[in-house]
């Protein structure tokens, strides 16, 4: 194929909103889509590299994917080890941290990662911004699909021209629509997983068979300048307006993969579009977005563990990642994958590095212990990150067992989200203590939607949900309840921004209340956790933070949770089979300020006592788990 300027200047479009997006720009909201952007490219070129050299008789397998190799690994490779020895040694993880990373290592190396992060992680979870490696599941898929793809056509070119168009057709049909309805049956797989973007690099192997079928229409400029331009309007509208919520990679992703065609099927020479993406500028960008895809994550996410809160890079920091992620690539194109790509450096080369990054992945503990990071085991062992682990507890598909698990009868139910699952380390210890067993219900079909307001199938759930809490109760001495009131606009029954609503929520939470009091004779109700403008596990590093002092103030707390706390209180104080715990009464050390850190008996050390910025870790919950009980006395 004859090198096109303009397909770099797309590679550009493509790569500049996902780092963008992954640094957490507001107006960038559809970023991610840059990803689907590259996967028809990459579908356009692949498959016209396959049949060109397949009809001169030079295609092999082996070669294809040598070259793939050649491409792909090296600059990986220097990515991963340069990125492996600063994370261990400079931000000394923990020790989850450590195995979270090893594990995502062993992956990425062995390009299984889309489905190591399926399993995991979400991309758009909070904590995934924290993962150096997470943007290795396109990698994943594109070599997976390197491998099936290149036999498969080789035996639809010959059997006919008209074979290979029916059977991309059949595979863009068949995964988008997996990927459309596959969202509410996948989950997270819907995102990662190779047969829902199928249809994306599917779609750019059709733009290559059916280019031929244009000719007539690509012969008049003005067809070319229009359509070039709406395919670049379809891209720019998806990246500044669409967000997660389209749940990729479904129907809305055929906006930025149809513009994406457009723009390869008539952005010819001559065209004022690609005078603009056939640029020195944009092509420089487009020949360094694979280096800088490579870099921007990892740099960013690195950065993020020495900062207060992950979320609030300041700009000077985001644009020192950024520049630092193209210099990087830049070095990586000349120095690294020049020489394999023009075959001066044989690829057995890269067995050295693969070598080493795998006895990283191994031994990730062992090495970080080497680094030179301030913070203490006691402080690594203070902040494990619990909500992401087993909870300490035994986990089934109904929910999680603790305390005496070899008991027959629930003694305790413990109901909500995740501020409930936070309590359960130390729940266990007194159950443990007194002989009882606990038991939490959630799968991933119901998980704890009691406040839902709208009625219908909502109606049903409840009626089903109520019924089987009845079933599991029905030999508890107790039943405790702790949710996340949040203030996030993401929280659809009540957003304590608009308190406009709040009438209609608390006369809902009031009724559901009610209702399983019925259960049991003592609901012990745990009110709301301040939330904290400090990650738990940043604490400590103090490579960036300089010892900046952030207000954690109650009042604003208060300000926002005044008439929930009102609501407790006063069902508190008229319900005699109902008590309330709340936490903010020993988590501030005036009226005025949130105490994030504690010291424990013989610990010079501040350590936290949340394990991110609205959960409470082992420490962190140990007064308030102790209040609970003593309400059951």
């Amino acid at each position: 194929m004859h090198y096109r300027s303009e397909i770099d200047g797309l590679r550009a479009l493509a790569i500049i909103p996902v780092i963008l997006f992954h640094a957490g720009t507001e107006f960038c909201s559809g970023g991610f889509l840059g990803v689907d952007i590259f996967f028809v490219i990459s579908g356009y070129l692949i498959t016209g590299i396959i049949v060109k050299e397949t009809q001169e008789n030079k295609f092999s397998v082996i070669n294809f994917l040598s070259r793939r190799a050649r491409r792909i690994l090296p600059p990986l490779y220097f990515m991963m080890f340069a990125i492996s020895i600063f994370y261990l040694l400079i931000a000394r993880p923990s020790v989850e941290e450590c195995t979270l990373f090893g594990e995502s290592l062993l992956s990425s190396v062995s390009f299984l990662s889309n489905f190591y992060f399926a399993i995991n992680t979400g991309y758009f979870a909070a904590s995934s911004e924290l993962l150096p490696f997470l943007h290795t599941w396109s990698l994943s898929v594109e070599e997976q699909f390197y491998l099936i793809y290149p036999p498969l056509l080789l035996i639809f070119l010959r059997l006919g021209k008209k074979f290979p168009i029916i059977f991309l057709l059949l595979i863009f049909f068949l995964s988008l629509a997996l990927a459309h309805f596959g969202s509410g049956i996948l989950g997270k797989w819907n995102f990662y997983i190779l047969p829902t973007r199928a249809w994306e690099i599917s779609l750019g192997a059709l733009c290559y068979f059916t280019s031929r079928d244009f000719v007539k229409i690509q012969s008049k400029k003005i067809t070319n300048e229009f359509l070039s331009v709406l395919g670049l309007g379809l891209i720019l509208y998806s990246i500044l307006f669409l967000d997660q919520s389209i749940n990729a990679p479904g129907l809305w992703c055929l906006i930025p993969a149809i513009g994406t065609v457009l723009i390869i099927q008539f952005c010819k020479k001559g065209t004022t579009l690609q005078s603009i993406l056939g640029n020195k500028v944009l092509v420089l960008i487009g020949l360094l977005s694979y280096g800088a895809y490579l870099w921007h994550q990892p740099i960013l996410a690195v950065t993020r563990h020495f900062v207060i809160h992950p979320s609030q890079i300041s700009p000077s920091l985001i644009s020192i990642a950024i520049s630092v992620s193209f210099l990087l690539a830049l070095i990586s194109f000349h120095l690294i994958e020049k020489p394999f790509r023009s075959g001066r450096l044989s690829i057995l080369w890269l067995l050295f590095p693969l070598i080493i990054l795998v006895f990283l992945g191994i031994f990730t503990k062992e090495f970080s212990s080497l680094g030179i990071n301030p913070r203490t085991e006691s402080f690594s062992n203070t902040v494990r990150d619990l909500a992401r682990s087993n909870y300490d507890s035994h986990r089934n598909n109904d929910g999680y067992d603790f305390g005496l698990l070899d008991k027959e009868n629930i003694n305790l139910l413990l109901l909500g989200d995740s501020h409930a699952r936070m309590l359960i380390p130390n729940v266990s210890k007194h159950l443990e203590a007194r002989g009882w067993r606990g038991f939490h219900p959630y799968n991933k079909e119901t998980k704890s939607n009691f406040l839902a307001i709208n009625q219908g199938t909502t109606g049903q759930f409840l009626s089903t949900w109520l019924v089987e809490i009845e079933e599991l109760a029905k030999n508890a001495k107790a039943i405790v309840l702790s949710f996340r009131n949040s203030r996030s606009q993401n929280n659809y029954f009540y957003n304590t921004i608009n308190p406009e609503k709040s009438d209609n929520f608390f006369d809902i939470l009031e009724q559901r209340i009610l209702q399983i009091t019925k259960l049991t004779p003592k609901l012990i109700i745990v009110g709301p956790v301040p939330e904290t403008p400090f990650w738990g596990p940043n604490h400590g590093r103090t490579f960036l933070q300089n010892d900046v002092k952030v207000s954690s103030c109650m009042e604003g707390f208060i300000k926002i949770q005044q008439k929930y706390l009102n609501f407790l209180q006063k069902i508190d104080e008229k319900n005699q089979s109902i008590s309330v715990v709340f936490p903010h009464a020993f988590l501030a050390t005036n009226n005025h300020l949130l105490k994030w850190v504690a010291y424990q008996e013989n610990e010079e050390e501040a350590l936290p006592l949340y394990y991110d910025d609205d959960h409470l870790n082992l420490l962190g919950s140990t007064k308030l788990v102790s209040d609970i009980f003593e309400h059951l006395e």
